[in-house]
């Protein structure tokens, strides 16, 4: 998922003067995480992508008798019934939502440096339902019609309950049970520093510094469905330029790298490309190096008198690909398959604030509050995401 460097929200030139605090609260939530942009770009729902087609490849994965009736099915007659049989469809719909209160403290140490942390509370949420949809076992039974008495027998014994088995499949390899999850937790901390390089009327610049600490809970290798961005240690540094224009109009750019440390985890490695859920024989303690992340934003800001601005910006951001050691030989390769990604994201945010009004002595308390909307509308391997964000500044 796209959860930290989304939920950061547009950057902006603004630091603090020395001696004065600020305190954000900011709350955020993602829709859309059930649509995922593919490798090829195609938008796909994760009920299509986590969902199983039990034909003949799939089904001698979950079923012992299933393997010995392709098998059976491929000697009668020259029509390969066995590579036709399709026992239709487990479908695996989830609904993933993901909510966050942000509380954000920033002191300005000098009037160029602006010291800050931020303490994410997240609650993840997936409505989980597991179906399951009929086949053509039918139709290849009438087509066989007692013509192989061995067929008929493994029909006999073949568990036609397919939700049940795929259920206890999952069971038998140690996967935690697909259900509902709700869960809260701390994600990672972030330490912010923002230096301020150029301020002046014709010009502003900062650099903003982004320490993420692996405060999050660590991904299960036994959870199908567990965020796997958390608990990842980083560095982003941020630089951010504004450059006034007539007509209260600012220009806004910014560009910033993100350095992802090495991480070490247990993760569960394919024993080949087709190998969709791998035993629990198949852990490992993994060496992940998740590849860093480049991004660019290009926008601007309309101010309507001193109190209302509205910006529009849009960002595009890449992330390389993950190095990954660890793994027996030649299997890295399926954790690193689709770990690259890109994404872009249209921006819109509306603010109120009265900072201006009380520099000038008409406000009594420096205060704003804004919202953000945030659309990853293209991309490859990502969610097709909206976030809606809110929040409110106050500074003393």
């Amino acid at each position: 998922m796209i959860l930290g460097s989304v939920a950061q929200g547009m950057e902006y030139v603004d630091s603090l003067p020395k001696g004065v605090r600020s305190i954000q609260l900011r709350y955020g939530n993602f829709d859309g995480l059930n649509g995922h942009f593919t490798d090829s770009g195609d938008l796909r729902s994760l009920t299509d992508i986590y969902s199983i087609e039990l034909n003949s490849r799939t089904l001698t994965q979950m079923e012992p008798q299933a393997r010995q009736l392709v098998n059976l099915l491929n000697q009668y007659g020259s029509y390969q019934l066995g590579d036709q049989l399709h026992l239709g469809r487990i479908n695996v719909s989830v609904n993933p939502d993901v909510t966050y209160a942000l509380p954000v403290i920033l002191t300005g140490i000098t009037d160029k440096w602006t010291v800050g942390l931020a303490i994410p509370i997240m609650t993840y949420s997936n409505q989980i339902e597991v179906s399951h949809t009929a086949g053509n076992l039918n139709q290849i039974r009438d087509h066989v019609n007692g013509a192989l008495p061995e067929v008929d027998a493994t029909l006999a014994l073949l568990n036609t309950d397919y939700k049940q088995v795929f259920l206890q499949t999952l069971a038998d390899k140690g996967y935690k049970p697909l259900v509902t999850k709700n869960d809260q937790f701390v994600g990672d901390i972030q330490i912010i520093n923002i230096y301020r390089l150029i301020e002046k009327p014709s010009l502003q610049q900062t650099l903003r510094f982004y320490l993420s600490l692996p405060t999050g809970p660590v991904p299960d290798a036994d959870d199908l469905t567990a965020i796997e961005s958390l608990h990842q240690p980083a560095l982003k540094t941020s630089w951010i330029t504004e450059k006034p224009m007539a007509g209260g109009f600012r220009l806004l750019g910014a560009a910033s790298y993100q350095l992802n440390f090495q991480r070490n985890r247990e993760r569960r490695v394919p024993m080949n490309a087709e190998d969709l859920l791998p035993d629990a024989s198949q852990k490992y303690q993994i060496s992940e190096d998740p590849g860093d992340i480049l991004s660019g934003t290009a926008g601007f800001i309309k101010d309507f008198g001193d109190y209302w601005s509205v910006a529009m910006g849009y960002q595009y951001e890449h992330k390389f690909k993950d190095q990954v050691a660890g793994a027996p030989a030649g299997r890295d390769q399926f954790l690193e398959k689709g770990s690259d990604r890109d994404a872009h994201l249209a921006r819109i945010e509306t603010t109120f604030s009265t900072i201006k009004s009380y520099q000038a002595g008409r406000s009594a308390i420096p205060w704003s509050i804004y919202y953000e909307w945030v659309s990853v509308f293209d991309g490859r391997n990502i969610e097709a995401s909206v976030l809606h964000e809110l929040g409110l500044s106050l500074f003393f």
